[in-house]
């Protein structure tokens, strides 16, 4: 019993002080803490919201972890608030761009709630532009997906 709790005690220290792994999840910390304040700024500051967000993906593309589905929602996640300040602003080419970008990270992933949210958020769009026939084919996307 005394090995075992050793060797626990021993696996924990190590886990606790090895800087790849602090260094790992204080980047994971910051990508976090940053998208809390991008959403903060999102309604009343937009464009800081913005730069805080892109600085965000910039760290996520500089990042390694174990846990490489967690990054990728991160991302997504990243991406779609991108999307959906630049729609508020009007700035549809902007906002198509993230929102593909998203879909594209999605794709890559298992999670089909996901995909259906960032092809929803592309009909949303598209219904909006008065791409009629391209907001229905994802609308319709997105409804099987999360059918």
């Amino acid at each position: 019993m005394r090995i075992v709790r050793f060797n626990f005690i021993f696996i924990l220290l190590v886990c606790l002080f090895n800087p790849q792994i602090i260094k790992a999840q204080n980047k994971i910390d910051t990508i976090q803490s940053t998208f809390k304040k991008a959403l903060s700024l999102k309604e009343t500051i937009p464009d800081s919201a913005i730069l805080y967000l892109q600085s965000g993906l910039v760290l996520l593309e500089n990042t390694s972890s174990d846990n490489l589905e967690h990054l990728q929602l991160l991302k997504i996640d990243y991406l779609t608030q991108l999307g959906r300040i630049f729609h508020q602003q009007s700035k549809y080419d902007f906002a198509g761009t993230y929102f593909q970008q998203a879909l594209d990270a999605a794709q890559e992933t298992e999670n089909d709630s996901v995909k259906g949210e960032c092809s929803f958020s592309i009909a949303e769009l598209s219904l909006e532009n008065g791409s009629y026939v391209t907001a229905i084919e994802f609308y319709t996307k997105a409804l099987e997906l999360w059918g």
